[in-house]
């Protein structure tokens, strides 16, 4: 039942296209669309449709292609297809995904700005931080003075 693509006519793909998309269009709620899903797409198909929602994700995430690559066999074509596709298809893709990694570098900052302050393990700010129990009557103490 498989043709090539290459050998379509361009009004034959026109109209599987056509009639590919008047069908999604007709299905209402989410029953009707996995049905057409499971009984109409074979398993690898199915499979490459859901490879290419999953890389998609991971783009928009922010995830580097040797990120994705690693969790993915993925090749190099089919990373720079599906974010051609998403530059294409989302405006002002390549602006988010820059604000969304400035936004990760704040809170990294923030976050390693927050450890600085008890970076010397053995200070007693650290010690006194870690092990409140050891350090009762000095902490009891400063409450005493701050209340004054």
């Amino acid at each position: 039942m498989s043709k090539s693509i290459k050998k379509q006519r361009p009004k034959e793909k026109l109209l599987t296209e056509e009639a590919l998309y008047e069908a999604a269009k007709r299905m209402n709620g989410k029953e009707p669309v996995v049905m057409f899903i499971d009984t109409l797409l074979t398993e690898s198909e199915r499979n490459i449709i859901g490879r290419r929602i999953l890389i998609s994700q991971m783009i928009l995430a922010g995830k580097t292609q040797a990120e994705i690559r690693s969790e993915f066999s993925v090749s190099p074509n089919t990373f720079t297809r599906t974010r051609k596709w998403l530059v294409q298809q989302i405006p002002h893709y390549d602006t988010a995904i820059k604000e969304y990694k400035a936004k990760l570098e704040l809170e990294k900052q923030a976050k390693s700005m927050r450890k600085s302050k008890y970076s010397d393990p053995l200070s007693f700010t650290s010690l006194r931080h870690k092990y409140p129990g050891h350090f009762l009557f000095f902490n009891i103490a400063d409450e005493i003075l701050k209340r004054k």
